[in-house]
């Protein structure tokens, strides 16, 4: 019975002593775990700067583009404004030139040549008074040969009137009114009306309206 207890501790010291070998072998060495832990970190932090990057890079692009639309609309805000102040101006002047008491008509025509023949976007400017609360048009010129370059007569603009009845109670009431003339299958065209002659009592008498092509707006 002694001898069989020597021998069981003599197995059981065998087998310890090689489960420590065992051990020994398998064991990583704190170096490696480190080493480990240092790559583990580095490829937490790169993705997280990275994901970072990535989503700062795709705010910027988008902030830069909302930018660059911005910037472009108001560009062309300001370009279209510039147009309409030219076209206001161009409209006082041709109306000034058709109220002028001139000699002869050949003296009146050559006034209106360039100032309204010359020009490649007025079609037509009216002058209309107002007496007794009742518009009545005064005078008007009209540019043919743009007409008939959209193929049209006169004709077209008294329809296009008839469709789209101009506000000019608003031009009387002092008022500069800008609206769209464009119908369907027509001439993109504007119509522009501003107050042109007052009397003693800052009335207005006299209203300037003119169609206008919409080329240079679309263009801008």
């Amino acid at each position: 019975m002694q001898f069989c207890t020597h021998l069981e501790m003599g197995l059981i010291r065998k087998i310890i002593v090689k489960f420590n070998i065992v051990k020994r072998v398998f064991r990583i060495p704190i170096a490696v775990k480190l080493i480990g832990l240092t790559i583990s970190l580095l490829v937490f932090v790169t993705s997280l700067i990275a994901i970072q990057s990535s989503e700062y890079f795709e705010k910027e692009v988008r902030e830069t583009h909302e930018q660059s639309n911005d910037r472009q609309a108001e560009n062309r805000a300001l370009q279209v404004e510039a147009i309409l102040a030219n076209y206001l101006d161009k409209v006082r002047i041709v109306s000034a030139l058709m109220t002028k008491k001139y000699a002869t008509e050949e003296e009146r025509k050559e006034a209106l040549d360039l100032a309204f023949f010359g020009d490649r976007d007025l079609i037509r400017v009216e002058i209309i008074s107002q007496l007794d609360g009742r518009e009545e048009r005064e005078d008007q010129i009209v540019n043919d040969k743009l007409l008939n370059s959209e193929n049209r007569d006169m004709t077209y603009l008294e329809d296009v009137r008839r469709l789209k009845p101009f506000p000019i109670r608003s031009a009387f009431a002092g008022e500069v009114v800008i609206a769209n003339s464009s119908v369907p299958e027509g001439v993109p065209m504007l119509t522009l009306g501003l107050p042109f002659e007052k009397d003693q009592y800052d009335q207005v008498t006299k209203v300037a309206v003119a169609d206008i092509r919409l080329e240079r707006i679309q263009k801008a």
